[in-house]
């Protein structure tokens, strides 16, 4: 996400734009970068040109992994303002003389978004308390694959449950269908985190044989 003044860089494409207080924020989609085939992982202890390689793949991918887990931040206060913004245009409404926002359908939606933000900032929370080291290549980010999963999985059906209560408001051209399509778009920009690179061929950082998808990254 960039101000709207600021260039992204070469190859970037544009995929939405979210309205901020301190003005328009753009998203950019980074174009992917495809791994170059070549031999296998050197083992554990391996020197030469082939160990720094190794070292710079693990680095690219902890890189990798605290950008998205930063990304489903940024969705999740996205998610806590789109809640927000539905509260304040409920409450204006009535239905049998009583306010849109009080009726128990409704109340039950936002306790259950409130609920999904708690759980977001609980599993994202070993970011902002992990010590000096963490984040460093041997260490990565405190915040394994299958909790950034289950965060996207809960900010994904929360958010579509408080768009609902726009009604057909929330699917016109406006700030809360723009709002909504962002955090939407964050969703499959922040995904889950694939497994670290392991030193040793076919071996899992738990040292199990097997693929990597789902590994703490």
């Amino acid at each position: 996400m960039l101000p709207d003044d600021v260039p992204p860089p070469g190859g970037w494409a544009r995929v939405g734009e979210v309205v901020s207080d301190v003005g328009p924020l753009l998203v950019w989609r980074s174009p992917r970068t495809e791994a170059a085939p070549g031999p296998a992982a050197p083992v554990v202890g391996a020197t030469g040109p082939a160990a720094p390689a190794a070292d710079e793949r693990v680095a690219t991918s902890t890189a990798d992994a605290a950008w998205r887990v930063g990304v489903a931040w940024v969705r999740t206060g996205l998610c806590e303002r789109l809640t927000d913004r539905a509260v304040e245009r409920l409450r204006g409404r009535t239905v049998g003389g009583t306010a849109t926002v009080n009726l128990p359908p409704v109340r039950l939606v936002l306790a259950d978004a409130a609920l999904a933000h708690l759980e977001a900032q609980a599993l994202l929370g070993g970011v902002a308390a992990r010590d000096a080291a963490a984040g460093s290549p041997d260490r990565g980010p405190a915040v394994s694959g299958s909790s950034l999963a289950r965060v996207t999985a809960v900010l994904d059906r929360s958010s579509r449950a408080v768009h609902n209560l726009f009604g057909a408001s929330g699917y016109v051209d406006g700030d809360a269908a723009r709002l909504a399509r962002t955090i939407d778009l964050l969703g499959h920009a922040s995904g889950t985190l694939p497994g670290r690179v392991s030193t040793t061929p076919g071996v899992t950082p738990g040292g199990t044989p097997g693929g990597e998808e789902g590994q703490d990254a």
